[in-house]
């Protein structure tokens, strides 16, 4: 072999391993770049579960996640399982979940929901038109949490329909998507009706106040939950109490339902029946496609960007010259 062909090689294979080496440490630091609380709640949980640990996976729509506990169905029948549900779900990300699932788990039993399925043949067409237009926002919850892996790579492959504000690179490489646009790129457009929700656990109220004032400064309004609105208000923020739910409406969820709001903040809380509230607000919140933010470090950084965007916006040029003198062009 000639010494500039062994040069060539040479030259060849050092450029592969920096390509692979440079691609291995931007996907194991993607992750660490991306917002906290963005994580969909079904992989946190499957991954926590110890190898081998678990009977059954259910996947599928809300219908899992809303009338299957799995914690129940190990009291009653002995066995255990998972849940990896979302909002309508694609029927065609199924086999990538089965595939994710079995890398740590001999599962005796995949339980797969159809009712998505069904839904999407009898619905009519202008409600399929808006679904198909929400695609990606199913699919940047499936994806979200799941581990970087050729299972990942390949349903962002098969499912994302790409356009100008979804580049199949930054949904690969999460890297490059959690930079300052990382909250328009994943859907996150403020503001639509300027209202916002949030409920926060004892222990973020006084952290959550500044993020308060200068949503509110922004020209935000801001429902709040009892304790969380009576922090707010004690330190000058016009919060407005809303019922929780249970109680006489209009609750948070109402205000969800009727799609009046932008953006919940809703900070876990200790208790069984704060963790259940939170847990419906945050699903109720998804279902209708209301962004849910968990940690208060995910909307310090939002209300920065939106100041950012708000600072600098484009100026437009007026000639004084042709101003009158009640103000008008």
């Amino acid at each position: 072999m000639s010494t500039t062909r062994k040069k060539v090689l040479k030259t060849v294979a050092g450029i592969l391993i920096f390509l692979f080496l440079l691609t291995t440490i931007i996907n194991l630091l993607g992750p660490l770049f991306r917002p906290k609380g963005q994580d969909f709640d079904g992989w946190q949980y499957f991954y926590a579960e110890d190898k081998n640990s678990l009977n059954a996976v259910m996947i599928g729509s809300s219908a899992i996640y809303r009338f299957y506990v799995p914690a129940q169905a190990y009291e009653e029948q002995g066995f255990t399982s998972c849940m990896i549900s979302q909002s309508c779900q694609n029927i065609k990300a199924v086999p990538y979940i089965m595939e994710e699932a079995i890398k740590t788990q001999k599962v005796d039993l995949f339980v797969v929901e159809t009712r998505q399925v069904v839904v999407d043949l009898v619905q009519d067409p202008k409600k399929a038109k808006e679904r198909e237009e929400k695609e990606n926002y199913y699919l940047s919850i499936v994806t979200s949490g799941m581990k970087q892996s050729l299972t990942r790579a390949k349903l962002i492959h098969e499912l994302l329909i790409p356009d100008e504000e979804n580049n199949e690179l930054e949904w690969q490489v999460p890297l490059l998507k959690y930079h300052y646009k990382a909250f328009e790129g994943a859907g996150i457009r403020l503001p639509k009706h300027k209202q916002i929700i949030m409920t926060l656990a004892d222990k973020d109220k006084q952290d959550g106040i500044d993020i308060a004032q200068r949503f509110e400064a922004l020209g935000y309004k801001i429902y709040a939950s009892r304790g969380t609105a009576k922090v707010l208000k004690e330190n000058g923020v016009h919060a407005i109490q809303v019922n929780k739910i249970g109680q006489e409406a209009p609750t948070l969820l109402d205000l969800i339902l009727e799609h009046k709001i932008d953006l919940v903040i809703d900070t876990p809380e200790n208790g069984i029946e704060r963790a259940k509230d939170g847990f419906l607000i945050r699903r109720y919140a998804i279902e209708t496609g209301v962004h849910c933010l968990t940690s208060l470090d995910t909307a310090h950084a939002l209300i920065s960007s939106l100041e950012h965007a708000f600072n600098n916006q484009e100026l437009s040029i007026v000639d004084i010259a042709k101003i009158d003198n009640r103000g008008n062009n």
